[in-house]
């Protein structure tokens, strides 16, 4: 009877968190420069953020050895509506103080056209991480209710009764946790019919790390076995770049890339993981969270005329041919489409622009929860360059990014339990600032 009740806890539970794999939302990032903060639409470049939006762009450039740097901090408030035993809105927040990216390139003429090597150092995932300093509500109510099958699995493991849940005990949380995907990356690129198209392969190297922090209360008293949950995730993946980029005039430029990366396991080692890991086997000790990045490809267009440049581009993301454990299922194709413009002034070194994207998740009802809300999301922003004697340029830009609102519990199977957690309304926005500088060096 007891390995019954425990069988029925898991299962609950495997309905009650559908997506606990994914408990820190981690999605490709494509913002890689302040150039990006600055228009949204880099996938034409033929500056040095090209090294990751148009590769094959690199060899478009002028001869030359180019460096540049550039770091992003994003804040995202968060609110999460939803009635429980204690508060009706939980609040948190999402942070990342220190998004920093890296590149060097390297354009020669070499033979009829021109080649160039190009080296970044940049977080492709992640980034950053989420606190909840009072717990989620789904966490809070879920554990209250289930306290009868928790005790039956307490019993099963030989946790004494006094340390065990009391009944018609207020149960509160408090979670912390990171993800970051930081990666290195070289390209190979080669020019051809008078510099009007060119070609590239690349290699990137990604190394993922992640911790979460869990602390469950009972009536204010942190929980005796389960309690004080610490964990550390990491794993590598390994990716192949290809692109091609072509000015069929001096005014247009059009870019395309295509990633493909090696499935990413990040194994867990675990403190304390007794009730953490009847939400998420991933999360318990010796776990294995599946976080390939899927499948995607990126277009660019851009079209310079009398200082104005007007650019459009597009990231496709194949969600469901990622391995996420079974989990790739509940999404489809995701995309994002942007929209900029930005003009040189004549007189004066300096160069002002905004931007427009629009961001399509491809997550199913059924894949979302409160620890990974998948939100798609409009944004909107601007900044300014300018470029000194010395052949220096420092942009500062800033994005406002409004995530839409959505019931992030409609996808739970909430049949087989006497309480009903609906709505979990999310609520979220988000400021991310961008500073960074390029120089040429020779």
């Amino acid at each position: 009877m007891r390995r019954y009740n425990v069988l029925m806890l898991v299962i609950t539970l495997a309905l009650f968190f559908p997506v606990a794999a994914f408990a820190n939302g981690v999605w490709q990032t494509v913002n890689h420069s302040a150039d990006y903060v600055k228009t949204q639409s880099r996938n034409a470049s033929t500056d040095l953020d090209s090294v990751y939006y148009n590769p094959a762009g690199t060899a478009l450039m002028a001869e030359g050895l180019y460096f540049s740097f550039s770091d992003q901090f994003i804040y995202a408030p968060v609110s999460i509506d939803s009635p429980s035993l204690t508060r009706n809105s939980y609040k948190g927040f999402q942070m990342a103080y220190l998004f920093p990216d890296i590149f060097l390139d390297y354009t020669m003429k070499a033979g009829p056209g021109k080649f160039a090597w190009s080296f970044g150092i940049l977080f492709v995932g992640g980034g950053g991480g989420g606190t909840y300093k009072k717990g989620l509500q789904l966490v809070d109510a879920g554990f209250y209710v289930l306290s009868g099958l928790i005790n039956s699995y307490y019993t099963l493991i030989g946790v004494p009764a006094q340390l065990q849940l009391q009944p018609g005990a207020i149960l509160t949380s408090k979670f912390v946790a990171s993800v970051g995907m930081p990666a290195a990356q070289t390209n190979f690129a080669y020019s051809v019919l008078d510099d009007r198209l060119a070609f590239s392969i690349g290699y990137r190297f990604i190394y993922a790390f992640g911790s979460t922090d869990a602390n469950f209360k009972q009536n204010g008293i942190p929980i005796a076995v389960g309690g004080d949950y610490h964990s550390t995730q990491k794993g590598t993946a390994h990716s192949i770049i290809f692109g091609i980029s072509a000015k069929p005039i001096d005014a247009l430029t059009l870019g395309f890339r295509a990633e493909y990366s090696t499935p990413l396991r990040m194994k867990t080692k675990a403190h304390d993981d007794w009730l953490v890991l009847l939400l998420d086997m991933s999360m318990k000790d010796g776990g294995v969270a599946h976080r390939q990045l899927p499948p995607m490809f990126g277009f660019g267009i851009s079209y310079r005329v009398s200082g104005v440049q007007l650019s459009a581009s597009s990231n496709v993301y194949l969600n469901q041919y990622a391995q996420w454990n079974g989990k790739e299922k509940n999404h489809v194709t995701g995309y994002d489409l942007s929209c900029g413009v930005d003009y040189t002034f004549a007189q004066v070194p300096i160069n002002i622009g905004i931007g427009y994207t629009w961001n399509f998740m491809g997550s199913r009802a059924s894949v979302r929860s409160q620890t990974n809300e998948s939100l798609d999301h409009h944004d909107i922003g601007g900044g300014i360059s300018y470029t000194f004697k010395n052949n220096l340029k420092l942009t500062v830009a800033y994005i406002f990014l409004y995530y839409v609102p959505l019931n992030v519990n409609k996808g739970y199977s909430m049949v087989n339990l006497p309480v009903n957690l609906f709505p979990g309304d999310f609520n979220k926005q988000a400021h991310q600032a961008g500073i960074g500088v390029e120089y040429k060096i020779l």
